[in-house]
């Protein structure tokens, strides 16, 4: 990623971003969006500024393994991945929610100061299997710390930074080499990380351990000031175990922390169950003890306050005694002048009186001795402090001293390492710059070859062209050689036959010489003679050619009448036998698509037959009330017109179109099952194909059949047309298809479409395709019943009365929804629509092996790789063509069994169970197995791609799988109708 200062600058609080994004808020990694018409909160992640194209095509092959392999409902999806213009940042598109980040979320649970292990094994348990999930498909978390993983209020676990793996691999080593806050700090970092290693799966359980040891002892296994002491460690040093666990919870944890990888748990959940259960200790408070007398004096004198506090007690101490003593020394005599507290003898009172004196002066010399004392101590006291300042100013500078000593060989050794690691990084990079070198070297060879080989064909081409050329020169010189020669030896021969001719006439003419008048006068009567014989011939003959060509024409006009009159026999008994048709097919759901209604070329609809006119004004109808429902105002407004103005439009459309044009003329299409047929169109007067009619008559009314003809069955509908102005003018049609259809009504008259699939043998499977998509025969022994589209959100209601979709519309298919889900709506559908079920049968998801035979087109199928074509587009809403949602059922072409949305829109659910490990694994994806439905594993298949998916994805071969408990808003469903076992 880059640093978003770079861009900071250019983005603010309301930019829009990808055309489409509003920023809301600046985060430490990205910008949270909202995009209009849409719930829900988007992150948008810059990746690079300065991307070549090369890294642009890994950036979208990355995006499309990461969409498709990371469905998970514990990690952050990725939506997309695209090119914001005015920045010109790449951005990651990334699903996020609101919740606190794992280390808040663990101080806000912490009981005096202690987090207990049994709050945070539910939180371990979603995140070890989040990451057991995408380790599966061997991809381990790039970058994992406790600031990417989100806990909800409902504590949910959503694990973001999935997404740095679509950075280029160049770029993203770069990225990671650094440890901050914002990439990936050391100290989440397991050891193979530190020595350059590729991350594994294990490498995220290391992760998870030093993110469990933090929650519990408030800092990581290793600390360290300096990254290259913190990597040492890292490397070298074992963890110390924790005194809030027990020891079998520290040989959990230690093991996690393993320095080797084959020597800790097979996988994540391993770990966090072998936590759970090993046995827990009862958390002790330890409380301050409580420090003896001798301890409290200790300290109490120890205070330079205290001790004054004690001088200035026994001061006054002092002062109360000698008060006392003057009260004493005042205290009035008797009578006998001896005092009532005195004993009477003087002896006695002298005697107290020293005392009195004594003890005075014993307690002044007492506290003279104590504030000496007291003085002493303090002197004593400044002086140890003194001395004892200077040592630990001397033992600061040894520590110092011995610091930099000590940093100064860390130093020297990480320097080593790292001359050691970039010895050993550059010994690998040569390795592989010389396999990359030695394999552009053969690849360089083997185009070498191929070129010159492609060099050697087109030589020996060229040189076989020539040599053609050559023979074909003297073939022709050849030719003209001899046609010269042949006309020089008839040009000799003439000229000899002339001579000859010319002697012998010279002979005639001797001899003759005298009869030649009378000769020349016979001959001139034979020629007119000859001449009056030809000219009556040739009369003659012209004669006997008018006779016959008279003949002719009338035998051809009665062979004209009678094909006329057996055309029309045969066109009664047709009329008749369609008559009775169309009266069957008025007591059914009419034959031409109504969801064609939602195209833009609305006004180019077939003027048919009057039932179907209405019925076109009854859909246009419903479709406004449905607009109408939606809020969507100016679809409303667009249906209006098109209902209010419906001949309008069409006159007014063609007339300016074209009003220079000779002659009328119309192009009438035909459509069957969503497809473009050729058809013919039969009326009195002609029989043509519908490609073009032409030289029709203004205000003439036309009626007719547009007539298909398939696998020796034919069928059509009624075609009226008038025309009443100069140009061209389009007819579509929808010719009645042949598959069986029946509808499924719920109480509220909600119906379902269902589809009846003929069951055969088919090739299930593609070669071409991946490991887990090997082609090979199925044989499918029973009939079923298929939902002609994927159930909507107006269905889905009916039955469950709720409705889980992200993009809400009544006709939008029905997504994020679980298996389980979809399997219980299959059970209330049962029961709410069991008058309409036919007898013997049930309302199931499809088997995976029922699902690609539907989508192939069952025994109609052309062998197409997207159902019912073989150009994505016309068939399926994806990854390129969907704006981001998913769009109503049946927009699209139907495939061969008039299926709509097989491919794309949302995946479908299957009945089937399977297994992952890099690919789908049932035990009955083989050859020559019978109606297989695989039983065993934890997960189910999808089938279809989505809005979502690349056209790759969509592939009808493609298969996928997800827990039974995984929703997703590109994931729905499509029923089934079986037999009852």
């Amino acid at each position: 990623m880059i640093q978003l200062p770079f861009i900071h600058e250019k983005i603010d609080i309301g930019s829009i971003l990808l055309e489409q994004y509003e920023v809301k808020e600046i985060v430490s990694n990205g910008y949270i969006c909202k995009r209009k018409g849409y719930d829900g909160d988007y992150l948008l992640k810059p990746i690079t500024a300065d991307i070549e194209r090369q890294d642009a095509l890994e950036l979208k092959q990355n995006a499309e393994q990461l969409s498709e392999k990371l469905i998970h409902q514990n990690i952050a999806h990725l939506l997309t991945v695209a090119k914001d213009e005015k920045t010109d940042v790449f951005f990651n598109v990334v699903q996020t929610i609101s919740g606190s980040k794992l280390n808040h979320w663990a101080a806000s649970k912490r009981e005096n100061g202690v987090l207990p292990i049994t709050t945070v094994i539910p939180i371990l348990r979603q995140i070890a299997n989040a990451l057991d999930f995408a380790g599966r498909k061997n991809i381990s978390h790039p970058a994992l710390k406790p600031g990417c993983i989100v806990i909800t209020p409902q504590e949910e676990v959503m694990i973001h930074d999935y997404d740095l793996l679509v950075m280029p691999a160049n770029r993203r080593q770069e990225y990671l080499k650094s440890s901050s806050e914002l990439n990936w700090p050391f100290a989440y970092k397991p050891p193979e990380a530190c020595k350059a290693i590729p991350l594994t799966t294990s490498s995220n359980q290391y992760t998870l351990a030093t993110i469990i040891y933090e929650l519990l002892a408030d800092r990581t296994p290793f600390c360290a000031d300096e990254d290259t002491s913190l990597r040492e460690a890292i490397v070298n040093n074992p963890p110390q175990p924790l005194s809030q666990l027990t020891d079998a919870q520290n040989d959990v944890l230690l093991k996690a922390l393993a320095k080797k990888p084959e020597e800790r748990y097979a996988s994540c959940m391993d770990f966090v169950n072998a936590l759970a259960a090993a046995p827990t200790a009862a958390i002790v408070v330890q409380q301050p003890p409580v420090p003896t007398t001798l301890e409290a004096l200790k300290t109490f004198f120890s205070n330079r306050l205290n001790i004054v506090l004690t001088i200035i007690i026994a001061a006054f101490a002092l002062l109360v005694f000698k008060i006392s003593l003057d009260q004493i020394n005042s205290t009035p005599l008797n009578k006998e002048g001896i005092s009532p507290k005195t004993p009477d003898t003087t002896i006695v009172a002298d005697k107290t009186a020293e005392e009195a004196k004594r003890l005075e002066e014993t307690e002044r010399q007492e506290a003279e001795k104590k504030v000496a004392e007291a003085k002493q101590l303090e002197a004593e006291k400044k002086v140890a402090e003194a001395k004892q300042l200077e040592a630990e100013k001397k033992a600061a500078e040894e520590a110092k001293r011995l610091e930099e000593a000590r940093k100064a060989e860390e130093a020297k050794k990480a320097a080593e390492e790292a001359k050691r690691l970039e010895e050993a990084r550059k010994a690998e990079e040569a390795k592989k710059a010389a396999e990359e070198a030695k394999r552009l070297e053969e690849a360089k060879k083997a185009e070498e070859a191929k070129r010159l080989e492609e060099a050697k064909r087109l030589e020996a081409e060229k040189k076989a062209a020539e040599e053609a050329k050559r023979l074909a020169e003297a073939k022709r010189l050849e030719e003209e050689k001899k046609a010269a020669e042949e006309a020089k030896r008839l040009a000799e021969a003439k000229r000899l036959e002339e001579a000859k001719k010319a002697a012998e006439e010279a002979k005639r003419l001797e001899e003759a010489k005298k009869a030649e008048e009378a000769q020349k006068a016979a001959e001139e009567a034979k020629r007119l003679e000859e001449a009056k014989k030809a000219e009556e011939a040739k009369k003659a003959a012209e004669e006997a050619k008018r006779l016959e060509e008279a003949r002719k024409a009338e035998e051809a006009k009665k062979a004209a009448e009678e094909a006329k009159r057996l055309a029309e026999a045969k066109k009664a008994e047709e009329a008749k036998r369609l008559e009775e048709e169309r009266q069957k097919d008025l007591q059914r759901p009419h034959f031409y698509n109504p969801k064609y209604l939602f195209a833009k070329d609305i006004q180019h609809f077939p003027e048919i037959c009057d039932e179907a006119r209405l019925e076109i004004l009854s859909q246009l109808t419903s479709a406004i009330s449905q607009a109408a429902a939606h809020d969507n105002w100016h679809h409303v407004k667009e249906l209006a017109i098109q209902m209010k103005d419906y001949d309008q439009a069409l006159s007014t459309h063609w007339q300016n179109k074209a009003e220079t044009q000779l002659g009328p003329s119309i192009h009438v299409t035909a459509w069957l099952d969503g497809r473009e047929v050729s058809a013919t169109f039969l009326n009195k007067e002609r029989q043509m194909t519908p490609l073009h009619l032409t030289g029709l008559v203004p205000g003439v009314a036309y009626s007719g059949e547009l007539v298909y003809e398939r696998n020796g069955e034919t069928f059509g509908g009624k075609i009226n047309f008038k025309v009443d102005w100069k140009g061209e003018k389009e007819y579509r049609i929808f010719l009645k298809s042949t598959v069986p259809s029946m509808d499924l009504t719920l109480p509220d008259g909600t119906t379902i479409s269902m589809v009846e699939i003929e069951a055969g043998e088919f090739t299930m499977g593609e070669d071409n395709g991946s490991t887990d998509e090997q082609s090979h025969k199925v044989m499918l022994t029973q009939n079923f019943w298929m939902g002609r589209y994927e159930i909507t959100q107006k269905q889905w209601k009916a039955v469950m009365d709720n409705n889980p979709s992200n993009f809400k519309f009544d006709e939008n298919p029905v997504e994020g929804i679980t298996w389980n889900e979809a399997t219980k709506f299959c059970e209330k559908l049962n029961e709410m629509a069991a008058d309409s079920i036919p007898d013997g049968f049930k309302v199931s998801l499809p088997t995976e092996a029922q699902w690609e035979f539907a989508a192939r087109g069952g025994k109609r199928g052309k062998h197409f790789p997207y159902s019912g074509s073989d150009v994505i587009d016309d068939v399926a809403w994806h990854s390129e063509n969907s704006n981001v949602r998913t769009q109503p059922v049946g927009m699209k072409f139907a495939n061969e069994l008039g299926l709509y949305d097989m491919t794309g829109n949302v995946w479908e659910w299957c009945l089937d169970a399977c297994e992952w490990e890099n690919k789908v694994l049932t035990d009955t994806y083989r050859d020559g197995i019978v109606d297989p439905l695989s039983t065993k594993g934890e997960l189910h298949i999808i089938r279809g791609g989505g809005w979502l998916s690349s056209p790759k994805n969509c592939r009808i071969a493609n298969r996928l799988c997800c827990d039974t408990n995984f929703k997703i808003y590109n994931l729905g469903l499509r029923i089934v109708l079986i037999p009852k076992k």
